[in-house]
């Protein structure tokens, strides 16, 4: 992924290898820490809350991006994600369940 800055002077953009990040939840956010690729070499910090996990959704239901990865260069990349997208509501009532659990666990320790 290219990250593209005016602020970046000479360099136009950074190459962040997204996916090889290092996930942890802290309060309400997910926050991903990584290192951009060469030949710029830098520490990041990106937080991401429900809202943006939303707005990544809906932007990947228009018809824009839909058309994008139905190409057929794309194919075998939309099979790629409709896996994952089965994975993820295949998993969601065992993680629902897990977050109440672990939410009535902390209110019985308080």
């Amino acid at each position: 992924m290219k990250f593209w800055s005016k602020g970046l002077g000479l360099r136009s953009h950074l190459n962040i290898a997204v996916g090889t990040e290092i996930p942890k939840y802290e309060n309400q956010f997910i926050v991903l820490y990584g290192t951009t690729l060469p030949p710029v070499v830098w520490n990041y910090t990106m937080t991401m809350g429900v809202n943006d996990f939303l707005s990544i959704l809906k932007v990947g239901f228009t018809k824009t991006f839909l058309s994008f990865l139905l190409s057929p260069k794309r194919v075998f990349s939309a099979l790629k994600l409709l896996f994952y997208i089965f994975l993820i509501l295949v998993k969601f009532p065992f993680v629902s369940r897990l977050i109440i659990e672990q939410k009535t666990d902390t209110e019985a320790v308080n």
